[in-house]
């Protein structure tokens, strides 16, 4: 089996070049990377026993949003050639992009280095939420994409297992994916890459989520209390941000739960957006539909009133984020 190994920075020296090289199934690694690593590049390789190309492209790729065409066309031809189905997406977080459109356009099986909803510059805070100082702790972090099963994502973390999850990867035994799920937030965070500096000061930055929850064809409404530190009074709906470790879809679960009292499972998402530009914010929107509230407890704590609501009567709640009116005009 041959593969494309994309950025042979030090996490992929670490473990996939250690693993690639270990596994008697890898027959050839096609490995990309800037043209200005080529010295470092051969220093590495000549001191392991592994089979390989080296397909550099210019510094300017780390600046551009799509890959330039000549480039794409020479990846293509080494695909072809090489009949690669499996690929390791290791370059830095903003790169991604250019790499994922091109291995989804050609069908071919993804991994990246680190979670796509994680920023360039990231930490856990001791209350556990990721804030957006330098890089710690995430280096280990893996997010498996396979297939079409669009459904499920795993996270790996320990360096033991994650060679498992390599293997799980090149022989098939498992599908991971959040890629195709998440286009729009691979773009989202691609952006957010190129607009934060490399020391950024954005302490407040914060993955979030807002969940619609419909009953009985009327959406709730919470006004924030009055005595809130953020956006004090205004009506909006159960929302929270995203802890260090937590998945998407668990902290909006969490969040539900814990503001209402409602235990949901099935939420669907809609979209994600950048709500506060100063604080660089991004939040990700989900909706759900609940038969049973009869466990509904509105925390007291966050929100002084609540309503349940027709679409149609959202404008008369001002204070409403318009992104969120838009949705509910067309969930109707």
């Amino acid at each position: 089996m041959n593969c494309l190994l994309i950025g042979l920075g030090s996490h992929a020296k670490k473990i996939y070049l250690e693993f690639l090289e270990k596994e008697a199934f890898i027959n050839k690694v096609i490995i990309v990377d800037l043209v200005t690593e080529h010295d470092s590049l051969e220093s590495i390789l000549s001191k392991i026993n592994i089979n390989y190309d080296l397909l550099l492209f210019d510094n300017l790729v780390r600046h551009t949003k799509s890959l330039p065409p000549e480039y794409e066309k020479l990846l293509e031809e080494k695909v072809r050639e090489n009949d690669i189905k499996k690929v390791i997406i290791s370059t830095e977080p903003r790169s991604y992009k250019l790499y994922i459109d091109f291995c989804l356009k050609h069908g071919l099986d993804i991994m990246c280095g680190k979670p796509i909803t994680t920023p360039l510059y990231a930490e856990a805070g001791s209350d556990g939420e990721i804030k957006g100082n330098q890089i710690g702790g995430l280096t280990h972090f893996e997010i498996l994409v396979l297939g079409i099963d669009d459904s499920k994502y795993d996270l790996v973390q320990n360096e033991v297992a994650m060679f498992d999850r390599l293997r799980d990867f090149f022989l098939d035994k498992h599908a991971y994916s959040n890629i195709r799920r998440h286009k729009t937030s691979v773009s989202l965070v691609s952006e957010l890459q190129y607009n934060i500096p490399p020391h950024p000061k954005n302490e407040n930055f914060r993955f979030a989520v807002e969940l619609l929850i419909k009953h009985n064809g009327k959406y709730l409404l919470c006004k924030r209390s009055s005595d809130a530190k953020i956006a004090p009074g205004i009506w909006n709906i159960p929302a929270g941000k995203v802890k260090y470790n937590e998945g998407i879809e668990e902290a909006l679960i969490r969040e539900c739960e814990e503001e209402t009292n409602l235990k949901v499972s099935n939420v669907c998402y809609l979209d994600c957006n950048f709500i506060n530009k100063e604080h660089k914010r991004i939040v990700y929107l989900y909706v759900t539909e609940v038969a049973d509230i009869s466990d509904l407890r509105i925390d007291a704590g966050e929100f002084d009133e609540w309503e349940w609501i027709k679409a149609e009567d959202v404008d008369n709640y001002e204070s409403v984020n318009l992104y969120i009116k838009r949705w509910l005009s067309e969930l109707g």
